[in-house]
């Protein structure tokens, strides 16, 4: 009978072990192969549907990026879901009651909303549609499920040797030594030339296979935090070798991606880093007397990643300033940050254009025929005499009443000018005014908008303007959102007042912004669900994590796990949510809240 019991009990644990093989090798495709997953893809949009009107540029375009990567990402991670729903028991925490509740809300959005169908699959060039979302909180659970510390560390190391690899690649783009492994030119089709497939190198960004500087920064951010860690936590000197390179080589490549917000939140968590480790050390000192203290190995490393973060930065400040001279350092921003933009809005009633200022009072132009005519009010009942001089074919209008406006009139359209700011172009079409934008001639829509950030609409390089017009639009989404990737429907580009403002001419296809994505996209509360798991597992890691000596590699793993969380988050302010990024950040969290468990097992069994 016992021995029976024996060969069952070895079956059942031979057939757990290959399944969590399984799941780990599903892992370990998301990581490793997900970011060289380039092949080419033509993008069929009928101009009367959904997919034309998220993105509505030419109607056979390409995608490189983000299409195939979310097909097989979707494979691979159901594969390893299926396997763990129906081979093992789901075991409720916290956490994934969170998990529950959090894409709960992305399907019954999804699934109730307008855009039913294109919520599905996703569009406009991210394809992050509701499976692709319900894929992230898998990937998280399913680390859970192997919990195992050395299923972690392979985890882990996937992690460095990808980011190793996409930063090695980097590194030759940047010396241009990239003709003989350039990737692109496997995957496109013949009849496609693909002359420069990183265009922002020229202008001093370092982009590697991501092509989008930011993504590739924001990507960056939580790997060099990883890598540091895992330097940080490891003995053998040969794994001790290889982190260290590995860290030297992404946070090289987080240098030259100029990612501000990557960069910036990686300096942030790495001063909370060190101000855990140094307050760890003070109590160290404090317990033993003068001669018999010993200074911690974890110390020595931190001041050799100190010096050499140093090193690196000021080398790739260098050779990326060599490659464009104008190139931007991060403390010089791309666009004016802040200040009074002048012009708060243009309006259009009829043949009157009605023109807002921050800090003077509104002046109205009607058109009659040839003739133009000024007024403080929209009644036209006591009209400006503003005086007129003429250059050449084009009059000038003034008046010392409103002196910061300037307006120029000729036959061919009508200028307006606030202080030196770049002028608004109209056209007067049957006493109509048109904006002139990108070449085109637009009607004027007015939306809701944040005083504050339409004021300082070029923040961010244009965020300002982009979260001014998307944060007003939250009060229809409050309980549930529009559904997975619908932003590009949901975002007003037809305010074009506003784009010209922010200089900002193209389409917004993203929401540069995670937290106004989630709210709109699958409702306020959702956010709120959102960032209070996020918030729970910190505050337990920091809790776990404050008075240990860090001499246990899970202490390193679930510091460096959170650190690498808040980092994502801290970026995420900035960016959205990508395929390119966000894969390595559930698994990452999943990585931390399984050490947290770990940690906490390993304290009850003392």
């Amino acid at each position: 009978m016992n021995r029976d019991n024996n060969i069952s009990n070895n079956k059942v644990s031979f057939i757990e072990k290959y399944n969590k093989n399984i799941i780990v090798s599903c892992l370990i495709f998301i990581i490793l192969c997900l970011p060289f997953i380039l092949y080419f893809h033509i993008l069929q949009r009928d101009p009367n549907s959904l997919d034309f009107k998220a993105y509505p540029y030419p109607i056979a375009d390409f995608d490189f990026y983000h299409y195939y990567k979310a097909v097989f990402f979707m494979i691979f991670v159901f594969l390893g879901g299926f396997i763990a729903i129906f081979r093992s028991k789901i075991t409720l925490s916290k956490y994934t009651i969170g998990l529950f509740i959090f894409f709960a809300t992305v399907i019954l959005s999804s699934f109730f909303s307008e855009y039913r169908g294109y919520t599905l699959k996703g569009g406009a060039k991210s394809f992050q549609g509701i499976f692709v979302w319900i894929g992230y909180g898998i990937s998280s659970m399913l680390v859970f499920y192997l919990f195992k510390t050395r299923y972690l560390k392979i985890l882990l190391f996937s992690i460095l040797l990808t980011g190793s690899i996409l930063s090695f690649y980097g590194l030759l783009v940047m010396w241009r030594v990239t003709e003989v492994i350039e990737f692109v030119q496997f995957v496109a089709p013949k009849s496609f030339t693909v002359n420069d497939p990183n265009p922002f190198i020229d202008k001093g960004y370092l982009v590697s296979l991501f092509y989008n500087p930011n993504y590739y920064g924001l990507y960056l951010s939580m790997l060099s935090t990883v890598s540091a860690c895992v330097f940080l936590s490891l003995n053998e000197k040969k794994w001790q070798y290889l982190s260290f390179i590995s860290y030297i080589l992404i946070f090289s490549n987080l240098i030259g991606s100029r990612s501000r917000a990557g960069f910036y939140s990686f300096v942030i968590v790495s001063i909370i880093f060190a101000i855990i480790l140094l307050k760890r050390t003070i109590i160290e000192f404090s317990k033993s007397n003068f001669k018999s203290i010993k200074i911690p190995n974890y110390i020595t490393k931190s001041v050799l990643l100190l010096i050499s973060s140093i090193i690196v930065y000021n080398m790739m400040n260098a050779a990326l300033t060599n490659i464009n001279p104008v190139v931007k350092n991060f403390e010089k921003p791309l666009q004016d940050w802040a200040g009074d933009s002048g012009v708060k809005d243009i309006r259009i009633h009829g043949n009157i254009l009605e023109f807002q200022s921050f800090n003077y009072k509104p002046i109205f132009v009607k058109f009659d025929n040839n003739n133009v005519y000024f007024s403080g009010d929209l009644s036209f009942k006591n009209l400006l005499t503003p005086s007129r001089t003429q250059v050449g074919d084009t009059t000038v209008f003034n008046n010392n009443d409103y002196k910061p406006y300037r307006f120029y009139y000729n036959n061919d359209g009508f200028n307006f000018r606030y202080f030196k700011q770049q002028p608004f172009s109209f056209v007067i079409n049957n006493n109509l005014p048109l904006l002139r934008f990108s070449g085109g001639l637009v009607t004027i829509s007015n939306h809701d908008k944040i005083h504050y950030l339409d004021k300082n609409n070029r923040f961010g390089s244009g965020r300002g303007m982009i979260w001014s017009l998307s944060i007003p639009l939250m009060k229809e989404t409050i309980f549930l959102g529009k559904g997975a990737d619908t932003f590009p429907l949901l975002f007003p580009n037809d305010d074009y007042v506003s784009k010209t403002k922010a200089l900002l001419f193209g389409y917004c296809a993203a929401a540069h912004s995670m937290y106004t994505q989630l709210a709109l996209e699958f409702g306020v509360f959702s956010l709120i669900i959102f960032l209070g798991f996020i918030a729970v597992y910190l505050f337990e890691t920091f809790y776990i994590i404050w008075n240990v000596d860090f001499k246990s590699f899970h202490h390193f793993l679930a510091i460096g796990c959170a650190l690498t969380t808040l980092s994502f988050i801290g970026s995420s302010a900035f960016y959205a949510s990508m395929l390119s990024s966000s894969p390595v950040f559930w698994i990452v969290m999943g990585i931390g809240i399984t050490s947290n468990y770990k940690l906490k097992k390993l304290s009850l069994n003392k």
